[in-house]
């Protein structure tokens, strides 16, 4: 399962947008120091499902294990 074709961001500002035939198409504007990420964290590609309509993007990092934020979509 992949999260809708849309504009989604975090509550620190960081955006993903969806598009494509399967939603296959990601782009993500990653504000790791507004999302208390260190240097070394990588986002993962995907956005994760958590639980029902709880979508995350999720960065991970062996130095500070990472984290992940709701994602939130934006109204057009």
């Amino acid at each position: 399962m992949r999260l809708p074709n849309g504009i989604y961001k975090t509550a620190n500002g960081s955006t993903v947008k969806m598009s494509g035939k399967y939603s296959g198409i990601v782009e993500i504007e990653f504000d790791r120091y507004s999302e208390d990420a260190c240097d070394y964290c990588q986002v993962q590609k995907y956005p994760e499902l958590f639980a029902e309509n709880d979508w995350r993007l999720v960065w991970y990092c062996e130095k500070c294990r990472g984290g992940n934020a709701k994602l939130i979509p934006v109204k057009k």
